[in-house]
C-alpha cells in the first residue's frame, strides 16, 4: 500500500469514528505524523532531483566547449590583435614580443589554473551525483513497478521463436531492469537463441558498474577528468605546446604559446 493511499484510509476513518463520538486523538497523531513522512520525503526527493539536474546540466559536454574555454580562444584573439596594432604603429618588435610573451604565458597560467579547478568539481560533481542518483526507495510507486513488469513479461510471453531475434534486436537492453534482462535470458534459453549469450554478457559488463555509472553523464565526468589530468601531466613535464579550445560558433581550434609564431602570422 503507497503512503497516499494509507493516509486516505486513515482518514476516512477517522471522519466514521468522529461521528459515533469515538475519541479520535491517538489516530490523529497517526495521520498527522503520516502527513508530516510524506511532505518530508518528497521535500527529500525534490532536493535530491535539482542536485542530478543541476549537475547534468553542467556536465553534458566536454571540457574543450566549456564557456571557459570559449574565454581563454577569445583572449588569444585579444592579443594577436594587440600585435597587429602595435605592428601598424610602429612599435618595437622586441617589445611587442616581450609583451606577447608575457599574455601568453598569463593565458596559459589561466589554462591550467581552471584545470585543477575543474579537477576538483568534476570530484565533487562525482560524489554528489552518485550519492543522489539512486532514489531513497528503488521504486517511488511500487505499483505502477509491478503493472509495468506485468506488461512487459506479457509481451515477450507473445513473441515466438521466430520472431525473438528480431523482437531483441530493437531493444535498448541500456534501460530494462535486471528484472527484465532475466526474464529475456530465459526465454532465450528456452528458445536456445544464439542472443541468449548477448545478454548474459551484457547483464555481467552491467552488473560490474553501479547504476549511475551507466549514464551518461557519468560517462562524460570521467571522459573529462581523464583528458585534463593527461593535460595537468603535460605540464607537469612541460611538454605543453598547444591546447584545444572551442570558438563561440562552437568549433574546435588549436591555439599555441609560442609568441614568434604570432608575430610570423601577422
Amino acid at each position: 500500500m503507497i503512503e497516499s493511499n494509507l493516509t486516505e484510509k486513515i482518514t476516512a476513518m477517522r471522519g466514521s469514528m468522529e461521528k459515533t463520538s469515538v475519541n479520535t486523538d491517538a489516530l490523529n497523531t497517526v495521520v498527522e505524523h503520516q502527513a508530516d513522512k510524506i511532505n518530508n520525503d518528497n521535500e527529500t526527493e525534490q532536493a535530491r532531483k535539482i542536485t542530478l539536474a543541476s549537475i547534468m546540466n553542467n556536465n553534458k559536454v566536454d571540457y574543450r566547449f566549456s564557456e571557459f574555454s570559449q574565454k581563454m580562444s577569445q583572449s588569444y584573439d585579444d592579443i594577436i590583435q594587440y600585435a597587429k596594432d602595435a605592428k601598424s604603429k610602429h612599435v618595437e618588435s622586441s617589445f611587442i614580443k616581450e609583451n606577447v610573451n608575457k599574455m601568453l604565458n598569463e593565458l596559459k597560467e589561466a589554462y591550467f589554473d581552471n584545470i585543477d579547478f575543474q579537477l576538483e568539481k568534476i570530484e565533487h560533481d562525482k560524489k554528489l551525483f552518485s550519492e543522489n542518483y539512486q532514489p531513497r526507495n528503488p521504486y517511488d510507486n511500487p505499483l505502477v513497478e509491478l503493472l509495468k513488469r506485468q506488461d512487459f513479461k506479457a509481451n515477450l510471453e507473445s513473441v515466438s521463436k521466430a520472431n525473438f531475434d528480431n523482437y531483441i534486436d530493437n531493444l535498448d537492453f541500456d534501460k530494462l531492469s535486471n528484472y527484465e534482462i532475466n526474464l529475456l535470458i530465459a526465454k532465450g534459453r528456452s528458445f536456445e537463441s544464439p542472443n541468449t549469450n548477448k545478454i548474459y554478457a551484457f547483464k555481467l559488463e552491467k552488473n560490474k558498474l553501479k547504476p549511475y555509472q551507466n549514464t551518461e553523464t557519468w560517462k562524460t565526468l570521467i571522459s573529462n577528468e581523464n583528458q585534463l589530468n593527461i593535460l595537468k601531466q603535460q605540464k607537469q613535464q612541460n611538454r605543453i605546446n598547444r591546447i584545444q579550445v572551442a570558438t563561440k560558433n562552437g568549433k574546435i581550434r588549436s591555439i599555441g604559446f609560442d609568441s614568434q609564431y604570432i608575430l610570423d602570422q601577422i
